[in-house]
């Protein structure tokens, strides 16, 4: 249902959600719900049945959790890996420099650790080496170091070149990931990804420390099975004890936390609040975060440190700090991150300005400068997808070589990593690849119109105007502790299970008020009574025409969230949009 067919002040439509009455009233009466909490769960769940509900109100990894054979090539993964195990090979862990990357190679180490087997992890330098695996690197693993199988993480699908030589010089490698694939897979001992073409899986929105898991369970089942733990007087390991580095790898690769990932969160956040990770634990505490972690600790606070090592400073940082068991070593990188996430911000903040400055059309954006950090347009991307709604490329130039390393952030109905597997395909790409929402990929300049061009092709019969879908309608005197206690039993909430967004109605907006030269604040008055809500909105200096929109005065209508300030408890209401 759209609310009135005018645009908001940021030009964006509103629509609720629909959802059946007869639902929302057998699950109020079910689970003792408030109505508003009851449409806010009818509109994210599919099949609304009592096993469904369930599932999402209490979801168990035991209910969920695939068979780990359904994944093409887990048994020849196993066989080797156990092969390497029994004959006491040299393990190489390759992890790509996300977070993604840095969760699944400590989550391989600290099994490996577990059971006593020594491995270790090699991260690329994203400036020196660029993404993925490559051939130099692999060679010396193999002739200087000895290694001679490499589980490579979140990393590998489309690295053709790189995967050859490692098969021509006898380094057997298999390949764990969750990128999209082509018809064709890199020569290896096993290319397990619910994303290949040829494979079905419940996991296709899973990230790799997910598919990593996964493999951790059956390797477990044939250890088991094998007798190692009796024949090496080990205990069987807590697979469990991993799920907070899990939990991480998903909620900052963006995943969405829907069914099986809902779980791995849900329980990996329980996990994290037993603080077994010695390096996590290290990392909070320099943050100060003395709460019980929750999903916006994970996306927004310990993700960009973790990050932020392969964006400016030392790529293994993040890898390292999860899979140490040393104080002293734990301690010296949560610093070293803080610093380098201090650094990014200000990289960042720069190249956010001067990019928006350079957008020329309103299909698409694709910018490119020499003086942006490869480490950081990433970041630089999403920020600006999400001040246009629109797909982004943001391009860093090496004015050496005149060739660019680009990130890319999409919308919800272009699927960027499809479009650059498909510019790779033409001729347009060096290299590249990714997912429904982001990617990279290295470009030579001479071919950036070509790739403008071959963009506006892909895009031209897209819409991309914004719709700011809301769960429910409410007044101010419908909020209250109660409801905001309600809606926490819909929790963890992330992307695709995005925390419930309401409008207000009936509303004027008073006292506002520009603080810290950077956010709005006010009060939310009902036009009708005396009860009113405080507001806010984060840095509305960088958005002219929310900006513009409170400086009006004259709002009846706030599109936006419930929150719980931690200092006060007291709720307020974190204003979106406004009508």
């Amino acid at each position: 249902m759209t609310i009135n067919d005018d645009l908001s002040v940021t030009n964006s439509e509103w629509k609720i959600k629909n959802t059946d009455f007869a639902t929302i009233e057998f699950i109020k009466q079910r689970y003792k719900l408030s109505d508003l909490t009851a449409r806010v769960l009818a509109s994210r769940i599919e099949i609304i049945d009592k096993q469904s509900c369930d599932n999402y109100l209490n979801p168990y990894i035991k209910h969920l959790l695939p068979d780990p054979y359904h994944l093409k090539d887990m048994d020849l993964a196993i066989k080797r890996i156990i092969k390497a195990i029994n004959d006491k090979e040299k393990i190489i862990i390759y992890g790509d420099y996300d977070v993604d990357g840095a969760t699944s190679s400590a989550l391989m180490k600290n099994y490996f650790s577990a059971i006593n087997i020594k491995s270790d992890i090699y991260i690329p330098d994203r400036i020196k080496e660029g993404y993925g695996p490559n051939s130099k690197a692999l060679t010396k693993l193999k002739q200087e170091e000895n290694f001679s199988l490499c589980l490579m993480l979140d990393c590998g699908t489309v690295a053709f070149e790189p995967l050859e030589v490692a098969h021509s010089i006898n380094l057997d490698v298999i390949v764990v990931d969750h990128h999209i694939s082509k018809e064709e897979l890199p020569k290896a001992v096993a290319v397990i990804n619910p994303n290949r073409i040829d494979q079905e899986s419940v996991m296709s929105d899973s990230c790799a420390v997910a598919v990593s898991f996964l493999l951790l369970v059956a390797l477990q089942r044939a250890l088991i099975n094998n007798s190692y733990f009796t024949n090496n007087n080990l205990k069987e390991v807590d697979l469990m004890s991993f799920l907070d580095l899990v939990a991480l790898g998903t909620v900052c690769d963006v995943m969405k936390l829907t069914g099986l990932n809902r779980a791995f969160v849900k329980q990996g956040l329980k996990i994290m609040t037993k603080r077994k990770n010695l390096g996590l634990t290290t990392l909070c505490d320099k943050l100060d975060i003395k709460e019980a972690p929750s999903v916006y600790h994970l996306g927004y606070v310990i993700g960009p440190h973790i990050n932020a090592g392969g964006r400016i400073g030392e790529s293994y940082s993040g890898a390292h700090l999860l899979s140490t068991k040393n104080e002293a070593e734990a301690d010296d990188i949560a610093i070293k991150l803080q610093d380098y996430n201090k650094l990014r911000k200000e990289i960042e903040q720069d190249a956010v300005k001067s990019a928006l400055k350079m957008i020329d059309t309103d299909q698409y954006v694709v910018v490119a400068h020499e003086d942006w950090h490869p480490g950081i347009i990433g970041i630089v991307a999403g920020r600006i997808k999400e001040v246009m709604n629109l797909p982004a490329i943001v391009i860093s130039i090496d004015e050496k070589t005149n060739i660019g390393k680009a990130s890319a952030r999409s919308v919800n109905n272009f699927n960027i990593g499809s479009f650059i597997l498909e510019a790779k395909d033409n001729g347009i790409l060096i290299e590249g690849g990714g997912h429904a929402m982001a990617g990279g990929f290295s470009i030579d300049m001479k071919k950036i119109i070509e790739l403008k061009n071959f963009l506006y092709k892909s895009i031209q019969h897209h819409k991309f105007t914004k719709i700011l879908y809301a769960d429910a309608i409410t007044t101010i005197e419908g909020i209250n502790r109660s409801l905001w206690d309600d809606l926490q039993k819909l929790t963890p909430y992330g992307h695709g299970n995005q925390e419930p967004r309401i409008i207000i109605m009936n509303i004027k907006l008073l006292n506002m008020k520009l603080i810290a030269g950077s956010h709005m604040i006010c009060d939310i008055c009902c036009i009708y009574s005396n009860k009113k809500i405080k507001g806010i909105n984060f840095k509305t200096i960088n958005n002219k025409l929310l900006l513009d929109g409170f400086n009006q005065g004259n709002a009846t209508n706030v599109f936006g969230k419930i929150m719980l300030n931690d200092w006060n408890k007291s709720l307020e209401f974190m204003i979106e949009d406004i009508k």
